[in-house]
């Protein structure tokens, strides 16, 4: 798409999450197009409701992927983990919500993966 309409899309992409997620949630771009969000999420349902949430929205908003060769909606493949914030847990718990999000990539993308709580 270029890296205008790229970055356009990211921006929009950045919002939708922030909006979705609200004001609690602090978002990183960790580079390309992959985000991460630390929120509080106080049980393994909040997370799995965040997730769907996230799908609805970015279902509704239909941005176009114009360079996708059926010309399809952008969509968004999640991976997700619970933790206790400590000295140790995030690296954890980083990992455990990157392998849970190649598994939604290696399913075919589009979706979502929350691994146990950490």
């Amino acid at each position: 798409m270029g890296h205008p309409e790229g970055d356009r899309l990211l921006r929009l992409l950045a919002n939708l999450l922030g909006d979705a997620l609200g004001a609690e949630a602090t978002l990183y771009r960790l580079g390309g197009d992959e985000f991460a969000a630390l929120l509080p999420c106080p049980t393994d349902q909040a997370l799995t409701q965040y997730c769907e949430a996230l799908q609805v929205e970015l279902e509704a908003a239909q941005f176009s992927h114009p360079a996708h060769p059926d010309n399809k909606d952008v969509t968004l493949s999640i991976g997700g983990a619970r933790f206790v914030a400590d000295a140790n847990s995030f690296a954890m718990a980083y990992e455990a919500a990157d392998k849970a999000l190649y598994q939604v990539k290696t399913a075919g993308r589009d979706g979502w993966q929350v691994t146990a709580s950490a």
